[in-house]
């Protein structure tokens, strides 16, 4: 397995940058997520590592070796895209031996390799089937174990689940974390899907117009995100209108609040947003808070969201356990306030 490292890489076609000054390091066997809107970059990334593309500016690492003048071929690395790409003239069994066999294994070691991860990955009896006559999860299962196969010192995962349905997607998704632990695998993951980057990864990197906003583990960038479009882009978040105290204290819906050490610095008279998960908005005695009305009701199990109107213009998601909200219904009045000692605040 290798470490990887991204040392000030830029990539721009004419006047676009693609990418800008990305440093990043990901540890031997571990499991990375890059995640980020369309065009932030992060494909981008992952194909200037595959070796697909080159940069216009810094180097690429495997452990101390420099391999940013590498063919992709000599890298020695698993890719997965989004299309399965399978050969639709072999076999499932043929498709997955394909990098053994371009790599001149011998046929004991292919048909011992290509057993071993059927097995674990379900695809033994339907090993003799072509492409076409294989689900999508079955399509990608292979293309998953045709780059496993080769046991790469890197696995690159550009975005390969989001043309399962959601079912699938979630079964797929928890087997490549379950294999990567496996095998050890240094992995890099591409995804516009926050569930899914929280659900597998070791650490997650935000991007956005080409630049790493943030990386962390999962749980520290849902609380304690140090950009705004962190705090907005992983995980639902409201943004609040807020009237500025001072550098550190906000304060809106007759209360003060806190601000994350992590928010920007603001005057008195600059403009403000409080940035509050759904989590975080809770009812309120009657008379305290602020007084809403619940335009929409959505059930999700043991949670339920509630779309609330405050005043004429803020639109609130709170989502609290099922039990709690049992009785309301659209067109209730309910008072609502904030259960957070800090708040990450967004200012103009």
């Amino acid at each position: 397995m290798a470490r990887v490292r991204f040392s000030k890489v830029t990539k721009r076609y004419g006047k676009t940058e693609a990418l800008r000054e990305l440093s990043l390091t990901v540890q031997d066997g571990e499991f990375v997520t890059l995640l980020g809107p369309s065009g932030c970059g992060k494909t981008t990334a992952l194909r200037i590592l595959a070796g697909l593309i080159n940069p216009t500016n810094g180097d690429v690492f495997f452990d101390e070796l420099n391999i940013t003048s590498e063919s992709a071929s000599k890298r020695d690395i698993g890719m997965v895209f989004q299309a399965y790409s399978l050969f639709p003239n072999l076999t499932a069994r043929e498709n997955m031996e394909f990098g053994l066999q371009a790599r001149k294994l011998g046929p004991l070691e292919i048909m011992n390799r290509v057993n071993q991860l059927m097995e674990v990955t379900g695809l033994s009896e339907h090993r003799d089937k072509y492409p076409h006559q294989l689900s999508g999860g079955q399509q990608q299962r292979v293309a998953l174990v045709r780059a496993l196969a080769i046991r790469p010192r890197v696995l690159l995962l550009d975005e390969p689940l989001s043309a399962l349905d959601a079912q699938v997607r979630v079964q797929i998704r928890d087997e490549v974390r379950r294999l990567q632990r496996e095998f050890g695998i240094t992995t890099i993951f591409v995804t516009h899907d926050q569930e899914e980057a929280m659900a597998i990864s070791d650490r997650v990197g935000v991007m956005d117009k080409g630049e790493l906003l943030q990386i962390d583990v999962p749980k520290k960038l849902y609380d304690q995100p140090e950009h705004p479009f962190v705090a907005k882009f992983f995980g639902k978040v409201n943004s609040i209108s807020a009237q500025p105290i001072n550098s550190q204290r906000v304060r809106f819906w007759n209360k003060e609040y806190q601000t994350s050490p992590n928010s920007p610095r603001h005057g008195i008279a600059t403009k403000s947003w409080a940035l509050v998960r759904p989590e975080s908005i809770v009812e309120a005695p009657q008379g305290q808070g602020v007084l809403g009305v619940i335009k929409e009701i959505s059930f999700l199990g043991p949670l339920t969201q509630l779309q609330i109107q405050v005043g004429k213009n803020e639109s609130i998601i709170m989502t609290s356990t099922s039990g709690n909200v049992s009785g309301r219904k659209v067109g209730d009045n309910i008072w609502i306030t904030v259960d957070a000692e800090e708040l990450f605040v967004s200012v103009e």
